[in-house]
């Protein structure tokens, strides 16, 4: 994983760095995640008003979009504390997983 990787450098570089620590274990967590039921997902967002709220702002969907096409940027992203939270709200119903790269 990308942002594994970057997180893991970021760390090696400042290793009492506790954004990248945070992001790690954000991103490890999300690793071991089971598979996604795409339609459980849906259910915990529409429950959930705060992921619902994320999810519309057109600000958070650039930033999301950024991280897709370039999983690296994750780790700056997590370095705000105000976006890491959302990140983590987004993980925490399903919509965000980390996903292994193939060996």
């Amino acid at each position: 994983v990308k942002s594994r990787t970057a997180y893991a450098k970021v760390m090696e570089l400042d290793p009492g760095n506790i954004d990248a620590r945070k992001g790690m274990e954000m991103v490890e967590g999300a690793m071991h995640a089971g598979p996604v039921d795409e339609k459980e997902v849906e259910r915990r967002v529409k429950a959930d008003p705060e992921a619902m709220s994320i999810l519309q702002d057109p600000n958070f969907q650039m930033i999301l979009r950024d991280i897709q096409q370039n999983p690296s940027t994750a780790a700056k992203y997590m370095a705000d504390p105000i976006i890491s939270q959302k990140l983590k709200k987004l993980m925490d119903v399903g919509v965000i997983q980390a996903k292994q790269a193939p060996m």
